[in-house]
């Protein structure tokens, strides 16, 4: 710190440079405060690109976002169409076409019996294998469904974030440079005033020193002339 640099410096009766050299440390401390200047204005610029690579980051984000919206959207409106034609087909079957099968196998004998029995089961078979498709479609629409919503909300949550981060770049760090420089401000206002009291002091002492050596001067004299030669 300046004080402490300060204390190298020799006593003014020893060194004609005293003041210079007060002065020149000083400057020095002037120019190690405007490096830590720059350097904190270094730190809060860089934060200030990473918070705005990191919204473009998140605008990315929500453009594919809003992509595979579409895209499970459609997927969810196409499942809608398939299952309302599955459970068409599947009351169809229920209601006419099983039914009337299993009406056929009546009265029948021999390999009569057996071909409509057999379209009986396979008219079931078909039916219960419509019903589990029916149910994955069902359940795809469901996942699509939570998809979707999960989607919505982080891209509303980003949509946040990022306006969160403009305004800590409008706002924030704006004030973080207003800070940092008052505190600069502050500290170079401290090494002046330190600087000026040290130079106060050391004029005092100088002039304190000399006024000493003056006065030692001035009593050898007055003693000298009172001394008689013999």
């Amino acid at each position: 710190t300046l004080s402490l640099a300060l204390k190298d410096v020799p006593d003014a009766h020893k060194n004609q440079n005293f003041l210079s050299k007060l002065f020149h440390k000083v400057k020095m401390s002037t120019y190690q405060l405007q490096t830590e200047y720059q350097k904190a204005g270094t730190t809060i610029n860089n934060i200030a690109d990473e918070l705005k690579k990191k919204a473009d980051t998140l605008n990315t984000n929500n453009n594919d976002m809003r992509d595979m919206y579409h895209d499970r959207i459609k997927y969810y409106q196409s499942l809608n169409d398939y299952i309302a034609a599955g459970e068409v087909k599947q009351q169809h079957l229920l209601e006419m076409d099983i039914p009337r099968a299993k009406m056929a196998m009546d009265g029948k004998t021999g390999q009569e019996r057996f071909d409509a029995e057999l379209k009986y089961k396979q008219l079931v078979s078909y039916q219960n294998r419509l019903s589990k498709r029916v149910y994955d479609l069902r359940s795809a629409q469901t996942l699509a469904y939570q998809q979707i919503q999960q989607l919505q909300m982080m891209a509303a949550s980003n949509i946040k974030l990022i306006d969160t981060i403009h305004t800590s770049i409008s706002m924030a760090i704006p004030v973080w440079y207003e800070q940092a420089t008052m505190y600069l401000f502050a500290e170079s206002q401290k090494e002046a005033n330190d600087a000026n009291q040290l130079v106060v002091d050391a004029t005092n002492k100088m002039i304190e020193q000399n006024g000493m050596q003056i006065t030692k001067q001035m009593l050898d004299i007055t003693k000298a002339s009172e001394n008689h030669v013999i």
